[in-house]
């Protein structure tokens, strides 16, 4: 059980080195062709500094979404999906195209248009 404050979040690992780590199985694709296994390191992170990075991450996306609104065309976005992935140090960021970690987990955030009558 992490300290107050504190959350955990587990980080994968070719190789186990000093800590507490739990095994798991690959499941095929590009990975299971580089190891058989990887390993769990779980890492506390700060509240805190988690909170802060997704508000900043929060932010520059909403900053992005709002930009793109701006464009006239003949459709409007509605609703983006955004899955974002957590490092074992709190860092939230998007993956690139070309890694492939399928069974990965993080994060979804789902941007919906607020129509004029919705607004607060």
């Amino acid at each position: 059980m992490p300290e107050k404050g504190k959350i955990v979040i587990f980080d994968a690992e070719l190789e186990p080195s000093v800590g507490t780590y739990r095994p798991i199985e690959t499941r095929g694709g590009r990975a299971a062709d580089l190891f058989n296994k990887i390993f769990l390191k779980p890492n506390e992170v700060s509240v805190d500094r988690l909170s802060e990075n997704v508000t900043t991450f929060l932010s520059e996306l909403q900053d992005i979404l709002a930009k793109g609104a701006a464009v006239h065309g003949d459709f409007m976005i509605d609703t983006v999906e955004v899955d974002a992935k957590i490092t074992g140090e709190g860092q939230i960021g998007l993956m690139g195209s070309h890694v492939n970690m399928s069974g990965s987990t993080g994060i979804r955030f789902i941007f919906k248009r607020i129509t004029k009558h919705e607004v607060p």
